[in-house]
């Protein structure tokens, strides 16, 4: 992020005919909730007067070129009448983490160092003499996160260390702060065994891996094909894929059985959970308090489309197309019934 301050007017101009920026416009969101809207590879531009009170938000402009070319072009042309005050802010690093994120805090000072500090919005303001911020959250890095309660956790780690250096060995580390974060909880290893007696099988583990990946819930560790039996000597061929998961059975069987059924209700494949050797049975599943009393003759339908919308809502909108032209491409190729 940029803050150029000067003639507003003039500096919004001369950014125009000088790069490819696009105007943000806040409309009814917040000054927070409209940076966390900007894509994470796009640099953030703060256009304000050089003489303005701080309760008057800057015009946000957003770009695809880096803030250096930026920087590079005002000197090069010697465009300082325009500007007159131009700060370039720390970046911020974001860690994800499930369970206890204090835990995670406090074995990355152990190792780096730095001092805690209570998110704020002011955080983004901070010189880069203060440290690099590195702020917690649950939620998906894949969406935009604002600096305000229920996107972040309340504290942050402020580390006193070139960003790249920072972000390179944050990243080598990873996986141990995030094992550090789930405490006690154990990766579990699960077999999704997918059914589909039209044979699209490629279509299917195609979708379900997407999905899966889309979800960030679990790691593919192995898949191919195997056998099971429906009876006694009649073994009935079977697509097998093992995930590692840090979730529970249940978690990943309300996935599963919305991925069973087509945004029109129809259900066109199986798809099977076993952990430690058990199947996992819908019925074990929590949520049938969430299906309406006019729906409850046929509970099992209600349940996985409910879920199905779970799924779809956390997914991005080029992944929820991307697994609907599956879907479509499944649909394609099922035969038609006599009546159609």
């Amino acid at each position: 992020m940029l803050v150029l301050k000067g003639d507003k007017v003039r500096i919004v101009q001369w950014l125009q005919q000088n790069f490819d920026v696009e105007l943000f416009s806040a409309n009814e969101r917040s000054f927070e909730e409209t940076l966390a809207s900007v894509e994470e590879s796009r640099a953030v531009l703060l256009v304000s007067d050089l003489k303005v009170c701080t309760e008057t938000l800057p015009v946000v402009l957003v770009t695809m070129n880096h803030p250096d070319k930026i920087l590079e072009r005002i000197i090069n042309e010697k465009a300082t009448d325009v500007f007159e005050y131009v700060e370039r802010l720390p970046r911020v690093i974001f860690f994800r983490v499930f369970g206890d994120y204090r835990t995670v805090l406090k074995e990355i000072q152990n190792d780096f160092g730095g001092r805690c500090e209570q998110v704020s919005s002011d955080l983004i303001f901070l010189s880069e003499t203060s440290g690099v911020p590195v702020c917690f959250t649950e939620k998906s890095l894949k969406h935009g996160l604002a600096f305000k309660e229920g996107d972040l956790f309340e504290e942050a780690l402020f580390i006193d260390m070139p960003f790249e250096e920072l972000f390179k060995r944050l990243n080598n580390r990873a996986f141990h702060y995030f094992n550090a974060g789930l405490g006690s909880r154990d990766w579990n290893v699960m077999e999704i065994r997918v059914y589909d007696a039209n044979k699209q099988y490629w279509l299917h583990s195609r979708r379900l891996r997407l999905t899966l990946e889309g979800l960030e819930v679990s790691i593919t560790i192995g898949e191919g094909w195997g056998k099971d039996y429906a009876h006694i000597l009649m073994p009935v061929p079977v697509y097998c894929i093992r995930i590692l998961t840090f979730l529970d059975s249940g978690m990943v069987k309300r996935a599963l059985m919305g991925l069973e059924y087509t945004e029109t209700g129809e259900r066109f494949v199986d798809l099977d959970l076993y952990f430690n050797r058990k199947k996992i049975s819908w019925g074990e599943i929590p949520g049938g308090e969430d299906v309406p009393r006019s729906e409850r003759e046929r509970p099992r339908t209600a349940l996985a489309m409910a879920f199905r919308k779970e799924v779809m809502t956390a997914l991005d909108e080029e992944e929820r197309l991307e697994i609907q032209n599956i879907e479509r491409a499944i649909l394609e190729k099922l035969p038609k019934k006599d009546d159609e």
